[in-house]
């Protein structure tokens, strides 16, 4: 009988070494669209890994270097080639319908350079609470179908030369979205703990900010207009209810259409946005304004003016709110601390 440091010494020589696949470079060639309601988006992209020098001339042996003959199970201890294991990188999250070319060439080096270009459209979970101020992390998660725990595994490596980049020149999209120069490079594995198995994974984070313009235009700035005016009501003495109803009703009903009518440039979520909570604060205030019409005949001038300064100030303070929110999102913008939770205690970027 075997001790039993000798038999964990036995097994640890019998199991099977990973191969090393180190990222030599990523890019973000061209990203088509970002879609927030389906919360994808397309792009193309260029993964390129290497096959260490070292890990080449230690397999020769097997007929390692390009041959594509090989059996596919991956529980066989026959050694795989090159291509097979290139064949069994997947991109995660990306949607039925993509392209992916591939190709292995020796490096100048002895190594084996493994490369794809994927063109697809890819799933992100979209973050909309602060949306039109919103920024979005864009992501392309790369995994190896071998199995940690089975006979061929595989190690996704980042050494310190990895680069991920993104073409910011042809950025198509820059009208809408501001793009950051830098993408942030993750050690993302998969587990499957129902079956006892984990894959290697790499997740390239590119983050992107929504430019707020087009909603400040069209939706903020009417939507204040409209609840400003309901001040026009206090010019009408306290008396004429129905002069003074008709004005706050008739703008209650203009904002209620307003808000129908804009619905459609904004995202259908199961939660509040920004703009949401914004809209909601300026119907109250007109709310208020139509009762402080019904009930300024009955009371005196005093409750009249100080109606007519309250809903001024709730206006002043609700567009101050708002205006601080747009001016944090300009800092953070220009912050360096861009980065996903997730991504700032993990890899380069």
């Amino acid at each position: 009988m075997f001790e039993p440091s000798v038999l964990a010494h036995m097994a640890q020589e019998s199991a099977p070494q990973p191969l090393t696949l180190q990222l030599d470079r990523f890019e973000y060639r061209h990203i088509y669209s970002i879609d927030q309601l389906a919360q994808t988006f397309s792009a193309r992209v260029f993964i390129l890994l290497q096959i260490p020098t070292k890990e080449v001339e230690a397999r020769k042996e097997t007929g390692f270097p390009l041959g594509d003959t090989d059996d596919g199970d991956e529980d066989k201890l026959r050694f795989k080639s090159a291509r097979w294991y290139l064949s069994r990188l997947r991109i995660h999250n990306m949607a039925e319908g993509g392209s992916v070319q591939t190709n292995v060439v020796t490096g100048a080096d002895g190594g084996l350079e493994c490369s794809m270009l994927v063109s697809g459209t890819f799933h992100v979970m979209f973050e909309l609470r602060e949306f039109p101020l919103d920024r979005q992390f864009l992501y392309v998660h790369l995994k190896s179908l071998c199995a940690n725990e089975k006979k061929v595994p595989v190690r996704l490596e980042v050494p310190e030369r990895g680069l991920a980049t993104v073409d910011a020149e042809n950025f198509a999209l820059s009208n809408v979205w501001r793009l950051r120069q830098k993408v942030a490079v993750e050690n993302r594995p998969i587990n499957m703990q129902e079956l006892g198995l984990s894959y290697p994974g790499l997740r390239f984070v590119l983050c992107v900010h929504r430019r707020p313009g087009y909603y400040i235009v069209n939706v903020v700035m009417p939507t204040g207009l409209i609840v400003l005016l309901t001040g026009a009501q206090f010019q009408i003495a306290a008396e004429d209810v129905a002069d003074r109803l008709s004005v706050s009703v008739t703008l209650l009903l203009t904002a209620v259409a307003f808000k129908l009518v804009t619905s459609t440039m904004t995202p259908a979520v199961a939660y509040l946005t920004l703009l949401d909570r914004y809209v909601g604060v300026s119907s109250i205030i007109i709310f208020l304004a139509v009762g402080a019409a019904a009930v300024a005949g009955e009371i005196d001038a005093t409750f009249d003016r100080a109606a007519a300064w309250s809903l001024l100030g709730l206006w002043a303070v609700l567009h101050f709110w708002f205006a601080a929110r747009v001016l944090a999102a300009q800092a953070g913008y220009s912050a360096h601390s861009w980065r996903p939770a997730s991504v700032r205690n993990s890899v380069r970027c």
